[in-house]
């Protein structure tokens, strides 16, 4: 658990500085749209990928080798990044205020556990009053330290800003759809079906891959067509590929669940890239780092939320309809 936490760090300090780099090295609105797409799209290749590999590996080498598949891929992107990013220039007047995040974490940690705890038989009341706590006493810190620094993690003022406001609630949701078809998939086909790890991955990826293109359309199209259109179209494709995997499983149609997994990946793809262009083109030049925080956040919240709660509802609708033992 310990090591995966040091992943998840690693990734929390990498990604937002990716994006900033977008938004300060494309200076015209077409480019950067285009750029922020591409970025969309190159991340979900990468979690496309993930699955795949990962379940070629456990079938043919040790299990630790998905860990270990990482290094080679590090050291490409540190070389890469040396190669090509433009020269470092840091501003030793901003500094990372460690209670902020940590009082963010106690809230998050808080309603995880809360969601976790309300699906599990018996209910543990300590457990959720503890859990309740924590994500209160842990959320109200965090916004009251924010009032009283000079550089705060988060403007709370940014929120303000509808178009930043729509794109984080817009990259948030796709990716709570996006991430929990994807758990359910493996989990019902690996299971449920005695897929291996690596059929179930090639379903899974089935979904992330159609994301690709309309990652890149999405940011290319975003000048040409607008926001309110581009976000609510794709989240009518979500629902719809959603409606047909529903159906799909009824008839037990392998090849159509796959088609709806499909649809909905490309409406995914489709939010996604304009939601993150939606976040950072509405952000003041000057808060383009917190901007690029808040659509990592957005995105990982999405899946933490998504792993939460329908991996719990899972759990909770089987202990409910399955046979007494």
């Amino acid at each position: 658990i310990a090591a995966r936490a040091l992943f998840g760090i690693g990734a929390a300090t990498m990604m937002p500085a990716t994006l900033s780099l977008l938004r300060t090295a494309f200076t015209d609105v077409q480019e950067r749209n285009t750029a922020i797409g591409i970025w969309g799209a190159t991340a979900t290749l990468g979690a496309a990928s993930g699955p795949v590999i990962g379940g070629f590996l456990l079938e043919h080498f040790w299990w630790g080798s998905v860990f270990l598949i990482n290094l080679p891929v590090v050291i490409i992107a540190v070389i890469g990044t040396m190669t090509i990013a433009p020269p470092n220039t840091p501003n030793p007047e901003r500094q990372w205020d460690f209670l902020s995040s940590l009082w963010a974490m106690v809230a998050m940690m808080g309603l995880v556990m809360m969601i976790k705890e309300a699906t599990h038989s018996p209910i543990d009341l300590g457990v959720i009053g503890g859990a309740t706590a924590a994500l209160v006493g842990g959320g109200w810190l965090f916004a009251r330290r924010q009032r009283f620094l000079t550089e705060p993690l988060l403007v709370l003022t940014v929120f303000q800003n509808k178009v930043f406001t729509a794109g984080v609630l817009g990259a948030g949701f796709a990716m709570f759809a996006l991430s929990g078809t994807e758990l359910l998939t493996t989990q019902r086909f690996q299971l449920g079906e005695g897929f291996t790890p690596l059929a179930a991955g090639l379903v899974t990826a089935a979904g992330a891959v159609a994301a690709i293109p309309t990652s890149v359309l999405g940011g290319i199209m975003l000048s040409k067509i607008g926001f309110r259109p581009l976000i609510s179209g794709g989240f009518a494709i979500i629902a719809a590929g959603a409606a047909l995997c529903m159906w799909a499983i009824g008839t037990d149609s392998l090849g159509l669940f796959i088609g709806s997994l499909i649809a909905a990946g490309a409406g995914a793809g489709l939010v996604m890239s304009v939601s993150s262009t939606a976040i950072i083109g509405s952000a003041h030049p000057r808060y383009s780092g917190m901007a690029s925080a808040m659509e990592e956040v957005s995105y990982e919240f999405g899946t933490l939320l998504s792993v939460a709660v329908l991996g719990s509802l899972m759990q909770l609708f089987y202990s409910w309809f399955a046979p007494a033992q």
